[in-house]
């Protein structure tokens, strides 16, 4: 008997231990998330959910975990779960699975999802509303496509890279190099950004990254620069900090101000000036200059906005003062979080959205703020400079047509990448149709083609949307003239494919290759079966079976215009023919 109470003693002990030791993990988990220190949280919350039945909180939080660290692959798989449970889910979360479920190229499903969030926001959410309104949105997004040809940027570190900006023949960027081990935020374990600078040589080629200034670089953040045309002053994003100690605001929280630094005769940076218009209880980011420097727009999420972060402008007086803030409206700003402008000389305003319908995670978009322009539509900038991930930070110089962004689409060689780019074609502007043909795939593996037509269909909200095989699709890829290796544009959808045919094991993937008119028909036929391999070999060294691919090179038999032999076409028509085309099959 003396045994048996001895054993029961231990067993509760045990058991009370564990589920404190759970308690306490818990506990810490909960301190990192609310102190947005994500990765922190997720190594905590999954370490949980391995020991304990996943509740709707544990799923809520390490998919928003993923979620707001940007990976959205994963967000999707934890949104997964948590759409699979009984229970009421809140309108946001189906937004973010949304977005989460178009990083692996399924947006038959996000539709779904979003039509069930405008449903389920009384038509009352901007995001939601945006979305009903455009249900050929991809076919839009189409159109403005491949206008851009895109290079990843030598410079880039396995770090993180963004906010380029032009300084004479230099590019100022923001950067985690050289200060991952000696600079992190306690709070949050995130590395410190400082700014850097590259020369562009004359055949544009970038060369030695060097520090910016070490008057403005701080052991804190330092991001998002521009510069006046004369190179006397930047105004920069740094950190809330004062006496070299970090301020918070009222919650716990480091915010974003923007400060003001001048050149002197010497050409010496000095530390900066912080604007007058910063708050210790919001952020103000993300500077941009217009052409004639009497106006300053940024990216702020303080109070009497429309979303998580709106895009503002203020007035630069000639005696250097500034105007209060003024939102940009409704016409621009969602309920979600738009952010990084950028005003070009000719007075267009580029800015990142994740409230408007696109590809996925932050999408770029452009609009022209001239009173005297009619237009006023808001322009998604399409494929290749947009993809199911995050795309922020453009920049572009108006007379040579080229420019730079970031990205943290996974091609990349870090956790965000600057590409360079150069924009071969305009802006498609007041086209609402489409001039070719869309090949998209239904269940029964037949390629089905709609012509200038859009197919919706109504859904009512719903939990349990998760199919074993849902109807995917993904848009062609395209190559050089007389090329079969895979470009920088093509290696996005690509990668969509990849994550699908990851996370679907039941699907099968087959490559229809194609040419254009040039050469004879039996070099084309070859061109168009290396076009095909070198498209499988790119699947494969990532991991996914050789079996699960197939292949057919049909040369120039199938184009997708009238371009044939002995017509003379423009080069961005023949460019339409060199495509390889995917055919999902469901097993």
């Amino acid at each position: 008997m003396k045994l048996i109470k001895t054993l029961s003693l231990y067993i509760i002990l045990f058991a009370t231990s564990t589920l404190l030791a759970q308690k306490a993990k818990i506990k810490k988990a909960e301190k990192s998330y609310n102190a947005f220190a994500y990765s922190k949280a997720i190594n905590i919350y999954e370490e949980i959910a391995d020991k304990e039945v996943e509740s709707t909180d544990l799923l809520k939080k390490v998919g928003n975990s993923y979620y707001f660290n940007a990976d959205l692959a994963n967000a999707k798989k934890w949104y997964d779960k948590l759409f699979n449970k009984e229970g009421e889910i809140e309108p946001e979360y189906y937004f973010r699975y949304s977005h989460s479920l178009k990083s692996i190229g399924n947006y038959e499903k996000a539709d779904k999802i979003m039509s069930s969030f405008y449903t389920l926001t009384n038509s009352s959410d901007k995001r939601g509303i945006l979305f009903e309104k455009t249900p050929d949105y991809l076919e839009k997004i189409k159109i403005q496509s491949d206008r851009y040809e895109i290079e990843n940027l030598n410079i880039n570190s396995k770090y993180s890279d963004f906010a380029p900006s032009f300084y004479n023949n230099k590019l100022i960027f923001s950067s985690e190099r050289d200060t991952i081990l000696v600079s992190k935020n306690k709070d949050d374990d995130r590395v410190f950004l400082d700014l850097f600078s590259s020369d562009i040589s004359s055949d544009e080629k970038l060369n030695q990254v060097i520090k910016f200034s070490s008057s403005i670089n701080t052991e804190f953040h330092e991001s998002t620069s521009v510069f006046t045309s004369d190179g006397n002053t930047v105004y920069f994003t740094r950190n809330n900090f004062s006496n070299n100690k970090l301020k918070k605001d009222s919650k716990g929280t480091i915010k974003l101000k923007i400060y003001k630094a001048s050149k002197n005769s010497n050409g010496e940076w000095s530390s900066g000036d912080e604007l007058p218009f910063n708050n210790d209880e919001y952020s103000v980011a993300h500077p941009s200059l217009n052409l004639e420097e009497n106006k300053l727009y940024f990216s702020s999420d303080m109070p009497g906005g429309y979303g998580l972060s709106d895009i503002y402008e203020v007035d630069i007086n000639p005696d250097g003062t500034f105007s209060s803030p003024k939102n940009l409206g409704e016409e621009i700003n969602t309920e979600g979080r738009e952010t990084f402008p950028f005003i070009s000389k000719n007075g267009k305003l580029y800015f990142s959205s994740n409230g408007r319908p696109g590809l996925g995670g932050l999408d770029i978009y452009v609009i022209t703020l001239s009173d005297n322009i009619t237009d006023k539509t808001i322009y998604n900038l399409g494929e290749p400079i947009n993809s199911s991930f995050d795309d922020f930070s453009f920049i572009i110089d108006d007379e040579t047509k080229k420019g730079y962004f970031a990205s943290n689409r996974p091609d990349g060689k870090g956790k965000d990448d600057i590409y360079r780019f150069c924009e071969a074609l305009p802006l498609v502007e007041n086209k609402n149709k489409i001039d070719e043909e869309i090949v998209i795939t239904n269940s029964q593996e037949q390629n089905i083609e709609i012509e200038k037509q859009t197919i919706r269909k109504d859904v009512t909200p719903e939990k349990n949307l998760v199919t074993p095989a849902p109807n995917l699709r993904f848009n062609p890829i395209y190559f050089d003239f007389d090329r079969y290796n895979i470009r920088e544009d093509a290696k996005s959808e690509l990668n969509k494919i990849i994550l699908a045919m990851k996370e679907y094991p039941n699907i099968k993937v087959e490559i229809k290759s194609h040419t254009d008119s040039r050469a004879n028909n039996i070099y084309n036929m070859k061109l168009s079966n290396k076009r095909a391999i070198a498209t499988i070999n790119y699947l494969v060294k990532r991991k996914i079976e050789r079996s699960r691919l197939s292949s057919t090179g049909y040369g120039e038999t199938k184009l997708k215009n009238n371009c044939s032999n002995g017509i003379k076409c423009l080069e961005k028509k023949h460019k339409q023919n060199r495509r390889a085309e995917f055919v999902i099959i469901y097993n």
